[in-house]
């Protein structure tokens, strides 16, 4: 089981929260994770990668099972996005993106100097085959120099390019995805050269790309429960008062707590919580610290308390977790 660190959010009539992607043999499907009334979001074969300190990839050719709105956190980075088939509408704060690929395949380049809130939105029924190449500021930081023609692109905060796509990418994005699941050392080697051949590829047609000016498949973009859940990502480690929070978004405690749980189908402390004991859940997983050290991370001052509500959401202790981890 796969997780993905999103939150999903419905149209009227439809509550989505956090999602998960579950293998039923060669398919997968992303569900959310509502324990009594799970909601699959999207079947298809998906895949994900990560090179470390250097880029990460994901995925893959799906059907999409729903209409909801996606909305999660994105780190800083550059992003590029490889449409194949399908239409996708997705954005990062105020600017949304549309990509078509019904007559020949799209491909944006976008660069997050800081973390701002994604959105996406999905369509029931529609077929989307896309790759999505999500590069460390890091790694890109120590290689470019003053003179480098693609210097302004990544140091500009959501700048953002189409790019041609080239019959050579197009290879390129098919081999990527033909190796979802990479069994042998040569089949490593070929994902990550794939990619970083895409890469270059994208980042060598940035010196023609101005970045004053939006692309044509850039719009503005406003949804007020989005900004308020990228508002409490970057606060997670603090005491996060519903009066501050509703004040940040120009609206009364009342009329957040009634978007929050007419969209989200949850309270804000709720989505808080759970986003806390996601975050403790990984850090776990990671080694990056003890059962207690996640409690208070988490904001429990009794690991006992942190147990409880951990084996709430996830269906087992953390105890429990980190045994089946290691086995």
């Amino acid at each position: 089981m796969m997780e993905t660190n999103v939150t999903a959010k419905s149209q009227p009539g439809t509550k989505v929260v956090l999602t998960q992607k579950i293998r039923d043999s060669e398919q997968q499907t992303i569900v959310t994770q509502r324990k009594n009334s799970p909601l699959s979001l999207a079947r298809g074969e998906f895949i994900s990668h990560t090179c470390e300190g250097i880029f990460s990839l994901h995925g893959g050719a799906s059907y999409e099972l729903q209409d909801s709105q996606v909305v999660c956190t994105s780190e800083a980075s550059t992003i590029i996005t490889l449409l194949i088939e399908g239409n996708l509408q997705f954005g990062y704060d105020d600017l949304e993106f549309t990509l078509d690929a019904s007559s020949e395949p799209q491909a944006l380049i976008v660069n997050l100097a800081q973390p701002c809130n994604f959105h996406r939105r999905l369509v029931k029924g529609s077929y989307i085959v896309k790759l999505n190449l999500v590069i460390s500021p890091q790694w890109i930081s120590n290689r470019i120099k003053e003179a480098c023609p693609a210097s302004q692109f990544v140091s500009t905060h959501k700048a953002a390019a189409m790019v041609n796509f080239t019959g050579e990418m197009l290879e390129a994005t098919k081999k990527v995805l033909s190796l979802s699941a990479p069994k042998t050392l040569n089949d490593y080697i070929q994902l990550e050269a794939s990619s970083f051949a895409l890469i270059q590829m994208c980042i060598e047609q940035l010196a023609d790309k101005p970045t004053s000016e939006s692309p044509a498949c850039c719009s503005t973009y406003n949804d007020s429960i989005g900004k308020a859940i990228h508002y409490i990502e970057q606060h997670l480690s603090e005491d996060i008062r519903l009066e501050k929070l509703a004040q940040q978004m120009a609206m009364s405690v009342s009329s957040l707590q009634s978007k929050f749980k007419q969209q989200l189908g949850m309270t804000v402390a709720s989505y808080t919580r759970d986003r806390r004991l996601h975050i403790a859940r990984k850090h776990l997983e990671k080694g990056y610290c003890s059962i207690t050290e996640a409690a208070y991370e988490a904001g429990y001052h009794h690991p006992s308390n942190f147990s409880a509500a951990f084996k709430k959401a996830f269906g087992e202790s953390p105890q429990a977790f980190m045994q089946n981890k290691t086995e």
